[in-house]
């Protein structure tokens, strides 16, 4: 369990830190016979800093809940 928090951790930090990232798609354009023209297509996916932050704290919870003792 401490070790998923962890990994939340660090993954809420890269989210909370970077928002948006860019990726490009080819498109076919025009396809005549075996002649095709294509061109690449960029996109952007954008999330708000406030995800990682939740996740960041989704980590912490479970990195502390993990640290705590059980006493019967």
């Amino acid at each position: 369990m401490k070790q998923a928090g962890i990994i939340l951790l660090v993954l809420g930090l890269a989210l909370t830190i970077f928002t948006s990232f860019n990726y490009s798609t080819k498109e076919d354009i025009v396809k005549i016979g075996d002649m095709k023209i294509t061109a690449d297509e960029p996109h952007t996916m954008n999330w708000s800093p406030i995800a990682g932050i939740a996740v960041m704290g989704i980590g912490a919870i479970l990195v502390w809940q993990s640290g705590k003792t059980r006493k019967i």
